[in-house]
């Protein structure tokens, strides 16, 4: 089991506890996170509680600054198909930014956007 599918499965388990230690990605996967969160123009608070369930923080000023920090660097496909190199962790990494996209309960057409250019880097087919 690859670290996508960690993050994963605490999305899914609502008593799963956040990831711990941070191991080597864990930054390119929350960094993907943000920027998902962030395509529609704004994060909401259940958004947030997207990322504080991964990573262990509550407070939604310490989260929304992290969120920024994320944010701000660039968004490199290319690295993170490096980083995750199995097919199975890449279409894991899809379902984690599907997650985030459907975290407000509405999918904006910049959000579609960067699925599709993540499934096209990462070579991942619809379906």
């Amino acid at each position: 089991m690859g670290r996508p599918r960690d993050f994963l499965d605490i999305l899914e388990d609502p008593k799963a506890a956040p990831l711990g230690e941070r191991r080597p990605g864990d930054e390119l996967l929350l960094g993907l996170l943000a920027h998902m969160l962030y395509a529609d123009g704004e994060v909401t608070s259940d958004e947030l509680r997207v990322v504080g369930r991964l990573t262990g923080r509550t407070d939604d000023e310490e989260l929304r600054e992290y969120l920024d920090e994320l944010g701000e660097r660039p968004l490199d496909y290319d690295e993170l198909a490096r980083a995750f190199p199995d097919p199975q962790d890449r279409d894991d990494i899809v379902t984690l930014a599907e997650h985030a996209i459907w975290g407000d309960d509405r999918v904006e057409g910049r959000e579609v956007d960067l699925i599709e250019d993540l499934m096209e880097a990462l070579g991942v087919k619809p379906g």
